[in-house]
């Protein structure tokens, strides 16, 4: 065959197959909905307010709904991310100023924790600054104002997650309190990590800190330790071959109080079985830091373990019965008056 015939061929061949390749719709990604898919849970959703919302047009027309749900179709007509979809749902749930319509806030964070993760570290909006509320690890932090995470501005996230919350009327305050809890749900997302990444947290005062993104059970786990009384842990710091042991109270107001003097009695028991067995013992950290108080009894439980002679504390206040307190205390039934019940409390 003449050599410029096949070299033809070959040329023709490659068209095609460049045709073919450019064509060919792109693997979706793990996180990716198709165009159809949310067409149909967008059309779902109209559907579903038109006939069971009691009252749908109140703060709205039904001229602005109607557009809402059309601008929401078009948006991604080619499909998009988990976080795309959820942007339209609520867009059209938005536009009706319910907060009883709206997303799922609780289920759109599982979901999306799934793929990307949660940020240890929860931001409160204080004179128009983020600052940090709370840590579930280090908490040096705390009350520090926050600046950007992975160079992503910190205002950028909460801007991200405002608008998927649903809005009673023009209750501003209220949409900003919730999208603040949303702000750590969606910081991975929004800075491209995912989980098990090093996020950077940058903070105004020029320092900067580490953070892992957490799966949902990981951070559930977090959230779990953080609201117990007491939890204690043995660490072990390789570079210096030694052992300690971390305790860890986050109040004095145990819901369980039984529950409360065996974790103490157990942690304080490992602390004298690791002191005869272990050389390398270096002792006991009791972490206070964030600790909210509580009674002055359960502190004192706390006592005997750290001295060596009895130490005495002073008293609780103790709050006094006013007259209206006693008018109030006492009952009538049937003509009678019951009898006083107790009111004093330390």
């Amino acid at each position: 065959m003449n050599p410029h015939i096949r070299l033809g061929m070959l040329l023709v061949l490659c068209h095609y197959s460049f045709l073919s390749i450019a064509q060919r719709p792109s693997s979706p990604a793990v996180d990716f909905l198709t165009g159809d898919q949310i067409h149909r849970d967008l059309d779902s959703l109209e559907a579903w307010i038109l006939r069971i919302h009691p009252s749908p047009f109140v703060h709205c027309s039904s001229v602005d709904f109607e557009q809402a749900c059309l601008n929401s179709r078009e948006t991604f007509e080619g499909g998009g991310s988990l976080f795309a979809e959820a942007q339209m749902v609520a867009r059209i749930c938005n536009t009706l100023k319910d907060s009883h319509t709206g997303l799922s806030l609780r289920s759109f964070s599982n979901q999306l924790g799934e793929t990307y993760g949660h940020l240890p570290l929860e931001i409160k909006t204080v004179r128009n600054q983020l600052r940090i509320s709370r840590t579930y690890g280090d908490s040096n932090s705390m009350g520090q104002e926050v600046v950007a995470v992975n160079g992503v501005p910190a205002r950028s996230i909460l801007g991200s997650s405002l608008p998927l919350v649903s809005q009673e009327g023009d209750a501003k305050v209220a949409r900003l309190r919730v999208a603040e809890k949303l702000w750590n749900d969606i910081a991975p997302f929004v800075t491209g990590s995912k989980i098990g990444d090093e996020v950077t947290v940058q903070l105004k005062n020029g320092q900067s800190f580490e953070l892992l993104v957490q799966t949902n059970e990981e951070m559930q786990e977090l959230q779990r330790q953080s609201a117990e009384a007491i939890h204690w842990t043995e660490m072990v710091d390789e570079a210096n071959n030694g052992t300690s042991i971390h305790l860890k109270i986050g109040h004095f107001h145990p819901k369980n109080l039984r529950l409360f003097r065996r974790e103490l009695q157990r942690c304080f028991r490992a602390v004298k079985d690791l002191s005869e067995q272990n050389q390398n013992f270096k002792g006991l950290v009791l972490d206070l830091r964030g600790n909210s108080g509580g009674h002055i009894s359960i502190m004192a439980e706390l006592l005997p373990y750290l001295t060596s002679e009895a130490v005495r504390i002073p008293y609780g206040v103790q709050i006094k019965v006013s007259e209206t307190a006693k008018s109030q205390l006492l009952k009538r039934r049937r003509g009678w008056f019951l009898r006083k019940e107790k009111y004093d409390k330390n």
